[in-house]
């Protein structure tokens, strides 16, 4: 049988992942499992053998296989819906993104492949969003004032990994109400959109400009792509971003100091 879990959301998928290893494991043991990622060299052939050896320790296998979509090998693809026919093989496939050929019989259902489960982990959206929010509040017996749960839901919006991660770091700190300001502190942002700030740097206030470039640089925005955008933008300074732009690729400055010089001017 071939289990595939794919979608965006990491966190629920691999928790998916574990709880079917744990179910493996229980039933048989960890002696036919092993897991296969097809991005590294080797790990095709590694998995083909795999799936055609039978060991002598025990007689269930489970193949844990990520990042299919690195490989292009037919003769795999047909080894493994070969062995998905045996009762006594699970190949659990974990994908960011919907298989690609030579692997879209992994989504096929009914009479053309019998032995084949999927499950969707899309990210997660408004009101899911926010009951997973909660629940890991809960979980952790956490005290958020009014307004901080709200401003970390924004900061993370449907990363569940980024939330749990944050929320671990906050269990940590001995403080009993939580605020905004506090999160603030320990450096939880919500991001940007990123155009309506990139217009920012158009203001006629540079305090505006520049608390507008600040906020992009601190979101790890490229300077280049930051300087391009604008450039399109700006048609009344069309000849002075063109004078910046030689000066850029004639090595006398960086975009950095360019944009800097832009909202300063």
């Amino acid at each position: 049988m071939t289990i595939l879990l794919w979608g965006q959301d990491g966190y629920h998928r691999r928790r998916k992942e574990r709880q079917l290893i744990g179910d493996f494991s229980r039933k048989h043991s960890d002696l036919g499992f092993r897991s296969f990622d097809l991005a590294e060299p080797g790990q095709e052939i590694a998995l083909d053998s795999f799936l055609k050896t039978q060991s002598i320790f025990e007689a269930y296998k489970l193949a844990l296989v990520s990042n299919s979509a690195d490989s292009r090998d037919k003769n795999l693809a047909a080894n493994v819906k070969i062995a998905q026919k045996s009762q006594k093989t699970l190949i659990i496939f974990s994908e960011t993104e919907a298989p690609v050929s030579p692997w879209t019989f992994l989504r096929q259902k009914g009479e053309k492949n019998k032995e084949a489960i999927e499950q969707k982990f899309e990210k997660l959206k408004d009101i899911a969003w926010r009951k997973f929010v909660r629940a890991e509040i809960l979980a952790r017996e956490l005290k958020l004032a009014s307004g901080a749960e709200d401003y970390l839901a924004s900061a993370h919006e449907g990363d569940c990994w980024g939330l749990v991660t944050e929320l671990d770091k906050i269990s940590l700190w001995d403080k009993k109400n939580i605020t905004k300001e506090d999160l603030r502190e320990l450096g939880v942002e919500v991001q940007s959109e990123f155009f309506p700030t990139l217009m920012a740097l158009k203001s006629n206030e540079i305090r505006v400009r520049l608390r507008g470039l600040e906020r992009l640089f601190l979101e790890n925005q490229s300077a280049a792509k930051i300087f391009n955008i604008i450039s399109a933008q700006w048609y009344d300074r069309a000849e002075v971003m063109a004078q910046y732009d030689l000066a850029v690729k004639s090595g006398k400055c960086d975009y950095e100091e360019v944009l800097l010089s832009l909202v300063l001017s």
